[in-house]
């Protein structure tokens, strides 16, 4: 008897727990499919960090679909128009944003996603080199949006708009370049081809022939070819790394007259495909063109070199 009624107890419980989850499951249905969201975004997010752009699009439109309810939805239309955005597709990217903008600009709670979805657009024409457009698009965010009383977003909005002018003011400078002879690129050697995970050496030396002028020099590579390299060392170690409109920066300090800067980077292929980014220099805040392109194979087995 004693057995018995300990078990009818029990079944009693049980009966009171599940009902309790029905209640729940009816009053809050995101509680039961939040869990299953997140494992798919987190592996979509995954794919996407990883350059794998067309699948996580689809993990993506999949969580849309069966998780419309979901902040993981809302994540996940981000996470498409970012990934259209890194696959070079900009009509595509635009799109996304603007859909997104549309349809959450008015809604409580949305406003900081909206935020981010304008940066991605802005930073997407500043990528494209369309910086007219870029301004646009972050002036709207300083007059709509007030980003100036948003901590998390100012900063990532003024310093565009400060790099905006900046380049603006130089773009006349570009065709008169060619006076900044005293810097010049002597030596530039980077690998032609690669295997996955295999070495290679990336070698720009840059001389300053001036006597008197000191140079703080940004070496900028268009990121179209770090998709495919992972970078390993900088010799000798940069005062920063960046990654600004579509090119990353190598930033060095005074570079004194009639002095050589020789730079080493060991490099890594990461993905198989052909890899290509031009080469441009910034010399003491003026843009100077090389006519210079780096151009690496990657293939799925190791290379004889």
């Amino acid at each position: 008897m004693h057995r018995t009624g300990r078990n009818a107890w029990i079944v009693f419980l049980a009966a009171i727990i599940v009902g309790h989850l029905l209640i729940l499951r009816i009053a809050f249905p995101g509680l039961f499919t939040f869990d299953m969201a997140k494992g798919l975004y987190s592996e979509a997010y995954r794919l996407e960090g990883g350059r794998v752009h067309p699948k996580a699009i689809s993990i993506y439109e999949q969580i849309i679909g069966k998780y419309p309810d979901s902040i993981y939805a809302v994540f996940s239309q981000l996470g498409i128009a970012n990934c259209y955005r890194a696959m070079g597709d900009k009509n595509s990217a635009i799109e996304k944003y603007d859909y997104f903008v549309g349809k959450y600009k008015n809604i409580p709670g949305m406003l900081k996603y909206v935020k981010r979805a304008l940066i991605g657009k802005a930073e997407l024409y500043g990528d494209d080199g369309d910086f007219d457009k870029a301004k646009e698009v972050y002036d709207r965010l300083v007059k709509e949006y007030d980003i100036k009383a948003d901590p998390e977003y100012f900063l990532t909005v003024q310093q565009a708009l400060d790099k905006i002018s900046k380049l603006s003011a130089s773009q006349q400078v570009i065709v008169s370049s060619a006076k900044l002879n005293s810097l010049q690129l002597t030596k530039l050697i980077y690998p032609k081809s690669l295997g996955i995970g295999q070495e290679g050496e990336i070698l720009i030396e840059l001389s300053n022939n001036s006597d008197s002028i000191m140079y703080d020099v940004n070496i900028r590579i268009e990121l179209t070819y770090w998709k495919g390299l992972d970078v390993k060392t900088i010799v000798p170690n940069p005062a920063s790394v960046s990654e600004f409109w579509g090119m990353r920066v190598w930033s060095f300090e005074k570079i004194p007259g009639k002095k050589s800067l020789s730079v080493k980077s060991k490099v890594t292929g990461a993905q198989v495909g052909d890899f290509a980014g031009k080469l441009t220099l910034e010399a003491n805040m003026e843009p100077v063109e090389l006519n210079a392109v780096l151009r690496t194979s990657i293939k799925a087995k190791q290379v004889e070199k």
